[in-house]
């Protein structure tokens, strides 16, 4: 029983190990990585170099340690039933050819003929297990590492609107919901239930023309974790605060006073703000804050992007943003002239600068590219291009 359960076990990991030997690593030249260095030498490893291609990382150290190991126990392996075989023999002849000994118990000629035969059998298997699982199927006998893709760093736009809010905007109805469609990626973002209807729509129709989903990058806030971008991002002092890109003001400026605007991206304080901390900023103005004065706070902004890609770069397809951008039009919504990613639901839209007869092939707000009809003078068009506002077009097909 136990030499029955050894022969099984051998099979079982000869089974696994053999496709190691195998190996098909499709390396290309392109850059190359640092090899594995073994505190124990293996006999016959090398290490097939790994590489970088592209954005793919190919790689196959462990396949190649794999086959290694196998190669050298298959070989100390055989050596050993070798060993068992001419030990076997020496034993068989020694016995003197009897079969029985004292009492009817098997004399060494019968364990000389019982070693002889395990150690053949196991030999046996141990080099035809290629043949069994290549026999099975051919695949069983490769050991291919899928190529890994790269991730890379994504840089999410900084949470910038437009200052330009309509005071007397029609203020959305209350009452909000989680955003959940089975073509938008969203994480946990929330918007006026009276807008999700037509985003819902609109995201339906991009999937059909772009075969992507919608990403939200942003949705609805509230006025109290506005004022907080507006501390982290605008360097708030005493008496002014300068905001790269600008931040939109969730504060009622129209009344108070205590802001005043000063163009350029910059605001003035009155000195009657507590500035000391975040929270002490916060909670001196929330009180009085005024939700319907910002997009987001107000419920029916989206910052929306094409999810395939890297969203909150302009460099991979812009015809995917093009398409968006119609799609969101057609369906209800305006986009901001300087922020292709913003959207507001019109009827209820608070920037005044967020239209319906943009031009959704020029490059936010950018009057002088065109990315649609932009080519180069091969007569490529444009497929890639970089910088918020630059039109530089880095990549044409």
């Amino acid at each position: 029983m136990k030499r029955s359960t050894s022969l099984i076990l051998l099979l079982i990991i000869s089974t696994f190990a053999i496709g190691t030997l195998f190996v098909d690593p499709a390396m290309a030249a392109a850059t190359k990585l640092l090899t594995p260095r073994l505190s124990v030498e293996i006999p016959g490893l090398t290490f097939t170099e790994g590489i970088i291609d592209g954005k793919t990382l190919r790689i196959n150290y462990l396949a190649d340690y794999i086959a290694a190991m196998y190669k050298w126990m298959l070989g100390t392996a055989v050596i050993l039933s070798i060993i068992m075989i001419m030990i076997g023999g020496l034993q068989w002849t020694m016995s003197g050819g009897s079969i029985l000994g004292t009492g009817g118990k098997a004399n060494s000629s019968s364990a000389a003929k019982q070693r002889i035969s395990n150690a053949v059998t196991g030999l046996v298997l141990l080099l035809s297990t290629y043949l069994i699982l290549n026999i099975v199927n051919p695949n069983l006998v490769k050991l291919q590492f899928p190529a890994l893709e790269n991730v890379e760093l994504v840089t999410i736009p900084d949470d910038g609107e437009d200052v330009n809010v309509d005071p007397n905007a029609t203020p959305a109805p209350d009452g909000t919901e989680y955003i959940s469609h089975r073509y938008i990626t969203s994480n946990s973002e929330t918007a006026n239930s009276e807008i999700l209807e037509s985003l819902y729509a609109a995201a339906e129709e991009f999937y059909i023309e772009a075969s992507d989903m919608i990403y939200v990058a942003g949705g609805s806030r509230t006025p109290q974790r506005q004022l907080e971008i507006f501390f982290d991002k605008c360097n708030v002092t005493k008496d002014s605060a300068a905001c790269d890109p600008l931040v939109c003001l969730n504060h009622d400026y129209y009344t108070t006073k205590k802001f005043t605007r000063k163009g350029g991206g910059k605001w003035g304080l009155d000195g009657s703000v507590d500035v000391s901390s975040k929270s002490a900023f916060v909670n001196d103005l929330v009180g009085d804050a005024k939700a319907s004065l910002c997009p987001h706070t107000s419920t029916i902004a989206l910052d929306l992007w094409c999810t395939i890609g890297r969203y909150g770069d302009y460099t991979f397809d812009p015809q995917c943003q093009k398409i968006l951008g119609d799609v969101m039009l057609r369906n209800g919504f305006c986009r901001l002239a300087g922020e292709a990613w913003h959207f507001e639901y019109n009827k209820f839209k608070v920037s005044s600068a967020c239209t319906t007869s943009q031009n959704t092939c020029e490059y936010t707000g950018n009057k002088k590219f065109n990315f649609c009809e932009d080519k180069n003078a091969a007569g490529e068009s444009c497929t890639k291009f970089q910088g918020k506002k630059a039109g530089k077009c880095i990549s044409y097909k």
